[in-house]
């Protein structure tokens, strides 16, 4: 079910959802909504569970991702009952904000009609360079990029296929508060997010230079992951993360890293302190789009969900047991 809308073969598809919801270090319960007949599951709608910063405040979110319908039980508005019942679940298990991403502009005014507030757009900026050759192997052995120090605005890059987990928990912790939803980057977050199954990452430091010997590692300064997940052909590269005391080094870093690494593709979030890598890139042969014509928006909900519920369908939400998971169900069959 999940594995073809994830588009992963099966061995994939069991790891990735232990990861995403089981395996969740946010919470303890399972995030999903089931859509039952004859005891069948023909419908579900699951939400993993992040710890985020809204403006400078840690919120716990349900971000809504996956969904799921049999053809034979589409319309009558079971996709609208699954989510109130997700949202519900989500509400009991601590979660006050819950995040949707909508793809199209006709999915984010019906869902703005349906009581949701947009609360930011994201646009993707995508690099092509189609003459590139080496990329494999230079991602490959990432951690032989900066084997000899080099500086650069005043630091000592590290390139590793390690995550160097303190240092990243710190630079969060200095970084200053943004008015924008930010990850909560604790130690358990980034444990667990950098496990997650069918994806290669390597990482990108920025230390401070310090004069004289030092033990451990000096303070971090900036931070790029990046990962290239295993079912896409090679050279195809997303920016997953970055994290930077100051946001204008952060074009000139990854447009170094992009050139030395010869990326034949790579994503990142498009935002406005990245505006001059376009033009860098441009300079440097790659051929750049911004998904303007078809961004994803960002959308969340703060409500009280227990009084938007009604009687008849509180009757027919019901908590349930399906292999050992708890979650809430909808039953047709009673409904």
């Amino acid at each position: 079910m999940l594995g073809a809308f994830w588009n992963y073969h099966a061995e994939l598809a069991k790891l990735f959802f232990d990861w995403k919801y089981l395996n969740n270090p946010f919470s303890n319960k399972i995030n999903i909504a089931l859509l039952l007949s004859d005891s069948q599951v023909v419908g579900m709608r699951g939400a993993g569970i992040l710890s985020l910063r809204v403006q400078g405040t840690k919120q716990l979110a349900a971000c809504v991702g996956d969904s799921w319908i049999d053809s034979n039980h589409r319309g009558k508005n079971q996709f609208g009952r699954l989510s109130e019942c997700l949202e519900q679940t989500a509400f009991n298990n601590h979660c006050r904000l819950i995040l949707n991403m909508s793809a199209s502009d006709k999915v984010r005014k019906s869902s703005l009609k349906n009581g949701w507030n947009q609360v930011a757009k994201s646009e993707t900026l995508t690099a092509v360079k189609p003459d590139s050759e080496s990329f494999s192997k230079n991602f490959k052995h990432f951690d032989q990029q900066f084997i000899h120090p080099q500086t650069f605005e005043g630091g000592i890059l590290v390139s590793s296929n390690q995550l160097f987990v303190e240092p990243v928990v710190n630079l969060q912790k200095n970084v200053p508060v943004s008015d924008s939803i930010d990850i909560d980057r604790t130690t358990d977050y980034l444990h667990w997010r950098y496990l997650r199954p069918g994806v290669n990452y390597r990482f990108l430091y920025l230390f401070e230079k310090i004069a004289g010997e030092n033990r451990g590692l000096p303070p971090l300064r900036s931070f790029v992951s990046l990962c290239t997940p295993s079912q896409i052909q090679p050279g195809h590269v997303w920016v997953s993360d970055y994290l930077c005391m100051d946001l204008h080094v952060m074009a000139p870093l990854l447009h170094m890293l992009i050139q030395k690494l010869d990326f034949r593709s790579i994503n990142i979030q498009d935002t406005e302190e990245l505006a001059p890598l376009r033009e860098s890139l441009t300079q440097s042969g790659y051929k750049i789009d911004v998904s303007k014509a078809n961004p994803q928006y960002v959308l969340e909900r703060y409500r009280r969900f227990e009084e938007r519920l009604d009687t008849g369908r509180q009757a027919h939400a019901k908590t349930c047991s399906l292999k050992g998971f708890c979650h809430r169900a909808i039953n047709l069959d009673s409904a």
